[in-house]
């Protein structure tokens, strides 16, 4: 259960920060339930949050979560918000994230040190690729790109 997102807000707001709204358990639990009611209640009550950078979606999608869960999902928080963009991050591991153009707007790239190829160096053109399909690809600071509220 989420406590009071708005007070974290507010105080990231007074700090003069800008912070990832981590939906990441929550479309989970709704890819299994069905119900996106939680999500959808959060992204309408703080979607013009002056602290609110974005959505991140979910983290590391895998078989369980096809790319169409992840982009009904993306769907509906793009229903009620248009303007924020949609954060997803995938392992560095190209063929994760190939598909992923239709569920976010900023695909974040974890880059482990055990698999982590340089994608901007050893493979250009998945970066050309990504870049166009008019989303931009970055890599993820590890827990500092969500805030989460759980």
């Amino acid at each position: 259960m989420y406590q009071d997102p708005g007070a974290w807000l507010d105080k990231a707001a007074g700090a003069g920060l800008k912070i990832l709204f981590d939906l990441d358990s929550l479309t989970r639990q709704a890819f299994a339930s069905g119900d996106y009611s939680q999500i959808e209640g959060l992204v309408a009550n703080y979607k013009d949050h002056p602290a609110l950078a974005g959505w991140y979606l979910i983290d590391e999608p895998l078989a369980s979560n096809t790319h169409a869960n992840v982009a009904a999902a993306y769907q509906r928080v793009k229903a009620i918000d248009a303007s924020n963009k949609v954060y997803v991050t995938h392992t560095s591991d190209p063929t994760a994230w190939v598909n992923a153009g239709p569920y976010t707007d900023v695909l974040m790239i974890d880059r482990y040190p055990i698999y982590a190829p340089d994608y901007h160096e050893s493979r250009p053109w998945e970066a050309a690729t990504w870049s166009r399909l008019g989303r931009a690809l970055v890599d993820q600071s590890s827990t500092l790109t969500a805030f989460q509220f759980v």
